[in-house]
């Protein structure tokens, strides 16, 4: 009965970092909004799919970006990105969720692509995975 409930909670907890455009509010925000992922585009949404929901806490801001603390309470494909975007945060170099009507490099070259996502990878970082006893912490990457 005990272990049928732990796994009823979810045994696994996974949080992530990212680092976003803007200034993300600083209360908690809590994104419950369906995900359907489109296999043939390799790309997510926020329309009629699967029921999806992550947590979001600010960690900081320097005034135009700001590190966000991201608890996915569901596992979709993309679910934290798209979640992101949909707040109107998206991830600062990710060049399929990005929308360039805010750009972070410039607001006289929209078609200019942020930098960073070649040389380091996408500004999203799994910080923790938990269980019912157990956590394992990675650290820090250099963007946060």
């Amino acid at each position: 009965e005990q272990f049928r409930q732990q796994i009823e909670a979810g045994l696994l907890q996974k949080e992530y970092i990212a680092k976003v455009i803007g200034v993300f509010p600083e209360d908690e925000q809590m994104v419950d909004a369906n995900i359907n992922y489109d296999a043939r585009e390799g790309k997510s949404s926020v329309e009629k799919g699967k029921v999806a929901c992550t947590r979001f806490v600010r960690i900081s801001t320097d005034g135009f970006h700001s590190i966000v603390l991201c608890k996915p309470v569901t596992g979709r494909t993309h679910q934290i990105r798209v979640h992101l975007q949909h707040t109107g945060y998206p991830i600062a170099n990710d060049m399929l969720y990005l929308s360039f009507s805010i750009d972070p490099m410039c607001t006289n070259c929209p078609d200019l692509a942020p930098k960073g996502y070649g040389e380091e990878g996408l500004w999203l970082h799994c910080l923790r995975y938990s269980g019912p006893d157990w956590t394992y912490e990675c650290p820090y990457p250099e963007w946060a």
